[in-house]
Protein backbone atom coordinates (compact mmCIF):
# COMPACT_ATOMS: atom_id res chain seq x y z
CA UNK A 1 0.00 0.00 0.00
CA UNK A 2 2.89 2.35 0.76
CA UNK A 3 4.41 1.67 -2.65
CA UNK A 4 1.12 2.05 -4.48
CA UNK A 5 0.46 5.33 -2.66
CA UNK A 6 3.84 6.63 -3.86
CA UNK A 7 3.11 5.43 -7.41
CA UNK A 8 0.30 7.99 -7.51
CA UNK A 9 3.05 10.63 -7.72
CA UNK A 10 5.85 8.76 -9.54
CA UNK A 11 3.97 6.35 -11.77
CA UNK A 12 4.43 2.58 -11.54
CA UNK A 13 8.19 2.42 -11.01
CA UNK A 14 9.93 -0.61 -9.48
CA UNK A 15 12.69 1.54 -7.99
CA UNK A 16 10.15 3.01 -5.57
CA UNK A 17 9.50 -0.38 -4.01
CA UNK A 18 13.24 -1.13 -3.92
CA UNK A 19 13.96 2.14 -2.12
CA UNK A 20 11.38 1.29 0.54
CA UNK A 21 12.82 -2.22 0.92
CA UNK A 22 16.37 -0.90 1.20
CA UNK A 23 15.27 1.73 3.70
CA UNK A 24 13.64 -0.91 5.89
CA UNK A 25 16.76 -3.08 5.68
CA UNK A 26 18.92 -0.12 6.75
CA UNK A 27 16.61 0.51 9.71
CA UNK A 28 17.15 -3.13 10.65
CA UNK A 29 20.89 -2.43 10.51
CA UNK A 30 20.48 0.36 13.06
CA UNK A 31 18.59 -1.95 15.41
CA UNK A 32 21.10 -4.77 15.02
CA UNK A 33 23.90 -2.32 15.81
CA UNK A 34 22.11 -1.20 18.98
CA UNK A 35 21.43 -4.80 20.00
CA UNK A 36 25.02 -5.96 19.44
CA UNK A 37 26.32 -2.92 21.32
CA UNK A 38 24.16 -3.83 24.32
CA UNK A 39 25.21 -7.49 24.19
CA UNK A 40 28.93 -7.03 23.49
CA UNK A 41 30.72 -3.78 22.56
CA UNK A 42 30.77 -0.94 20.04
CA UNK A 43 33.46 -2.69 17.97
CA UNK A 44 31.40 -5.89 17.85
CA UNK A 45 28.32 -3.85 16.96
CA UNK A 46 30.10 -2.22 14.00
CA UNK A 47 31.21 -5.61 12.69
CA UNK A 48 27.72 -7.05 13.17
CA UNK A 49 26.03 -4.19 11.34
CA UNK A 50 28.57 -4.33 8.51
CA UNK A 51 28.06 -8.08 8.13
CA UNK A 52 24.28 -7.64 8.12
CA UNK A 53 24.38 -4.86 5.52
CA UNK A 54 27.17 -6.08 3.19
CA UNK A 55 26.48 -9.81 3.04
CA UNK A 56 25.82 -10.53 -0.69
CA UNK A 57 22.49 -12.16 0.11
CA UNK A 58 21.47 -9.10 2.14
CA UNK A 59 22.22 -6.79 -0.78
CA UNK A 60 19.88 -8.85 -2.96
CA UNK A 61 17.20 -9.36 -0.30
CA UNK A 62 17.13 -5.67 0.58
CA UNK A 63 16.08 -4.86 -3.00
CA UNK A 64 13.27 -7.42 -3.06
CA UNK A 65 9.72 -6.08 -3.42
CA UNK A 66 8.32 -8.22 -0.60
CA UNK A 67 7.26 -7.69 3.03
CA UNK A 68 10.37 -9.49 4.29
CA UNK A 69 12.76 -6.50 4.67
CA UNK A 70 10.17 -4.68 6.79
CA UNK A 71 9.51 -7.85 8.79
CA UNK A 72 13.23 -8.35 9.46
CA UNK A 73 13.67 -4.75 10.61
CA UNK A 74 10.74 -5.06 13.01
CA UNK A 75 11.97 -8.41 14.36
CA UNK A 76 15.45 -7.06 15.09
CA UNK A 77 13.92 -3.92 16.60
CA UNK A 78 11.81 -6.12 18.86
CA UNK A 79 14.87 -8.11 19.93
CA UNK A 80 16.64 -4.89 20.91
CA UNK A 81 13.64 -3.52 22.81
CA UNK A 82 12.80 -6.76 24.63
CA UNK A 83 16.45 -7.22 25.58
CA UNK A 84 16.48 -3.69 26.99
CA UNK A 85 13.27 -4.40 28.89
CA UNK A 86 14.58 -7.68 30.27
CA UNK A 87 17.27 -5.76 32.13
CA UNK A 88 14.50 -4.39 34.34
CA UNK A 89 14.02 -7.93 35.68
CA UNK A 90 17.21 -7.38 37.67
CA UNK A 91 16.24 -5.67 40.97
CA UNK A 92 17.01 -1.92 41.19
CA UNK A 93 18.18 -1.82 37.57
CA UNK A 94 16.20 1.27 36.47
CA UNK A 95 12.87 3.01 37.22
CA UNK A 96 9.59 1.26 36.43
CA UNK A 97 8.57 4.11 34.12
CA UNK A 98 11.52 3.34 31.86
CA UNK A 99 10.71 -0.38 31.79
CA UNK A 100 7.13 0.41 30.74
CA UNK A 101 8.53 2.45 27.87
CA UNK A 102 10.30 -0.62 26.55
CA UNK A 103 7.21 -2.76 27.14
CA UNK A 104 5.18 -0.52 24.83
CA UNK A 105 7.99 -0.25 22.26
CA UNK A 106 8.60 -4.01 22.20
CA UNK A 107 4.86 -4.67 21.94
CA UNK A 108 4.50 -2.34 18.96
CA UNK A 109 7.54 -3.68 17.11
CA UNK A 110 6.74 -7.33 17.78
CA UNK A 111 3.04 -6.93 17.02
CA UNK A 112 3.73 -5.13 13.75
CA UNK A 113 6.30 -7.76 12.70
CA UNK A 114 3.68 -10.50 13.13
CA UNK A 115 1.11 -8.31 11.35
CA UNK A 116 3.43 -7.83 8.37
CA UNK A 117 4.10 -11.58 8.09
CA UNK A 118 2.65 -14.16 10.48
CA UNK A 119 5.79 -16.33 10.29
CA UNK A 120 7.53 -13.65 12.37
CA UNK A 121 5.73 -15.01 15.45
CA UNK A 122 8.36 -17.76 15.80
CA UNK A 123 11.19 -15.22 15.93
CA UNK A 124 9.28 -12.86 18.21
CA UNK A 125 8.38 -15.58 20.73
CA UNK A 126 11.86 -17.11 20.56
CA UNK A 127 13.54 -13.74 21.07
CA UNK A 128 11.29 -12.90 24.00
CA UNK A 129 12.00 -16.21 25.72
CA UNK A 130 15.73 -15.88 25.09
CA UNK A 131 15.91 -12.36 26.46
CA UNK A 132 13.93 -13.12 29.61
CA UNK A 133 14.84 -16.66 30.68
CA UNK A 134 18.45 -15.64 31.23
CA UNK A 135 17.39 -13.19 33.92
CA UNK A 136 14.19 -14.61 35.45
CA UNK A 137 12.43 -17.89 36.06
CA UNK A 138 9.26 -18.95 34.27
CA UNK A 139 7.38 -18.53 37.54
CA UNK A 140 8.54 -14.91 37.90
CA UNK A 141 7.63 -14.15 34.30
CA UNK A 142 4.11 -15.57 34.71
CA UNK A 143 3.59 -13.27 37.70
CA UNK A 144 4.89 -10.17 35.89
CA UNK A 145 2.08 -7.90 34.68
CA UNK A 146 4.39 -6.28 32.13
CA UNK A 147 4.84 -9.67 30.46
CA UNK A 148 1.08 -10.10 30.08
CA UNK A 149 0.75 -6.53 28.81
CA UNK A 150 3.39 -7.25 26.17
CA UNK A 151 1.67 -10.47 25.13
CA UNK A 152 -1.75 -8.85 24.87
CA UNK A 153 -0.56 -5.85 22.87
CA UNK A 154 1.72 -8.00 20.73
CA UNK A 155 -0.97 -10.39 19.50
CA UNK A 156 -3.64 -7.78 18.77
CA UNK A 157 -2.50 -6.67 15.27
CA UNK A 158 -1.90 -10.20 13.95
CA UNK A 159 -4.99 -11.65 15.62
CA UNK A 160 -7.14 -8.84 14.24
CA UNK A 161 -5.82 -9.49 10.74
CA UNK A 162 -6.41 -13.25 11.03
CA UNK A 163 -9.98 -12.78 12.26
CA UNK A 164 -10.68 -10.27 9.50
CA UNK A 165 -9.08 -12.45 6.83
CA UNK A 166 -10.86 -15.62 7.86
CA UNK A 167 -14.21 -13.83 8.11
CA UNK A 168 -13.74 -12.44 4.60
CA UNK A 169 -12.54 -15.81 3.30
CA UNK A 170 -9.20 -14.81 1.75
CA UNK A 171 -6.82 -16.17 4.44
CA UNK A 172 -8.07 -19.75 4.71
CA UNK A 173 -5.89 -21.18 1.93
CA UNK A 174 -2.74 -19.45 3.20
CA UNK A 175 -2.62 -21.66 6.28
CA UNK A 176 -2.66 -24.86 4.25
CA UNK A 177 0.81 -26.35 3.81
CA UNK A 178 2.48 -23.73 6.02
CA UNK A 179 2.99 -25.68 9.25
CA UNK A 180 4.03 -29.33 8.97
CA UNK A 181 5.31 -30.66 12.33
CA UNK A 182 6.22 -34.02 10.79
CA UNK A 183 9.19 -32.35 9.09
CA UNK A 184 10.92 -32.08 12.47
CA UNK A 185 11.51 -35.84 12.26
CA UNK A 186 12.77 -35.76 8.67
CA UNK A 187 16.58 -35.69 8.08
CA UNK A 188 16.00 -34.01 4.71
CA UNK A 189 14.45 -31.06 6.54
CA UNK A 190 17.73 -30.34 8.35
CA UNK A 191 19.79 -30.99 5.23
CA UNK A 192 17.64 -28.36 3.58
CA UNK A 193 18.43 -25.97 6.43
CA UNK A 194 22.14 -26.63 5.95
CA UNK A 195 21.80 -25.96 2.23
CA UNK A 196 20.04 -22.63 2.85
CA UNK A 197 22.66 -21.60 5.41
CA UNK A 198 25.41 -22.44 2.94
CA UNK A 199 23.75 -20.40 0.20
CA UNK A 200 23.09 -17.38 2.41
CA UNK A 201 25.98 -17.29 4.89
CA UNK A 202 28.43 -20.01 3.96
CA UNK A 203 28.92 -22.95 6.30
CA UNK A 204 32.36 -21.68 7.37
CA UNK A 205 30.81 -18.42 8.57
CA UNK A 206 28.08 -20.35 10.35
CA UNK A 207 30.72 -22.53 12.04
CA UNK A 208 32.47 -19.36 13.27
CA UNK A 209 29.16 -18.15 14.70
CA UNK A 210 28.73 -21.42 16.61
CA UNK A 211 32.29 -21.14 17.92
CA UNK A 212 31.60 -17.59 19.07
CA UNK A 213 28.48 -18.78 20.86
CA UNK A 214 30.57 -21.29 22.84
CA UNK A 215 32.90 -18.49 23.96
CA UNK A 216 30.15 -16.33 25.51
CA UNK A 217 30.44 -16.41 29.31
CA UNK A 218 27.70 -13.94 30.28
CA UNK A 219 24.64 -16.09 31.05
CA UNK A 220 21.86 -13.67 29.91
CA UNK A 221 23.68 -13.07 26.61
CA UNK A 222 24.27 -16.77 26.07
CA UNK A 223 20.62 -17.66 26.76
CA UNK A 224 19.46 -14.86 24.47
CA UNK A 225 21.67 -16.04 21.63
Amino acid sequence: RLTVFTWKFTGEQLWVARIYSSLFWLIGGIFIYLLARDLFSKDAALFTAAFYLLLPYAVIASRSFQPDPLMVALIVGFWWAVNRWSQSLIPNSYPASRSWRYVILASLLGGLAIFVKLNAAFFIIGGALGATLGRASVRDLVRNKQVWTMIALGILPGAGWIIYGLSRGFLGQQFGGRFMPELFLSPNFYLGWAGMLDNILGLFTFALALLGFLLVNHKPTRVFL
